[in-house]
């Protein structure tokens, strides 16, 4: 019976999901451009860092969202210049550390508030709400240490 009702609501056009839902026809969206230099302690560029979108849901909850991006990750000289289009300005980016011990060793994830970004374009007075850029500057990731790991494994 249940197997019916939800053929029935398929044929009528909704749908169910637990994923985040992209942008399609008739959803708000914006232009998002986040910037970064991202450096160890000592200043050192980092490569290979990916930046997110941290989204709250409907229950309160933050999900991760990777951005469509032209460049998803630091370049050599730690740099990242990335677009994306998501539902609206997020209210926080997660920079962290993908790859392990490459690229200088494990470091600690740094969340980051969206805070003083610029409007560079207006919206459309429709669904597009405009363009916007967020830079984040220089952001500084500490390492993760031997202690931080053995505590983490055991809780």
């Amino acid at each position: 019976m249940k197997q019916l009702l939800y053929l029935l609501l398929a044929m009528l056009g909704f749908g169910f999901s637990t994923s985040c839902v992209r942008c399609e026809y008739g959803t708000p969206n914006v232009s998002f451009r986040a910037m970064a230099r991202v450096v160890d302690k000592e200043g050192d560029p980092i490569e290979g860092i990916r930046v997110a979108i941290l989204h709250e849901s409907w229950d309160g909850e933050y999900y991760r969202e990777d951005f469509e991006w032209r460049t998803g990750y630091t370049d050599y000289e730690g740099n990242i210049d990335a677009t994306a289009s998501p539902f609206a300005v997020p209210k926080q980016l997660i920079v962290e550390d993908v790859d392990g011990e490459a690229n200088g060793g494990e470091f600690e994830s740094q969340i980051v508030d969206v805070v003083g970004f610029e409007q560079t374009e207006n919206g459309s007075g429709n669904w597009y709400d405009g363009a916007y850029k967020f830079d984040m500057g220089e952001v500084a990731l500490e390492h993760k240490t031997a202690n931080e790991n053995d505590d983490n494994s055991n809780n």
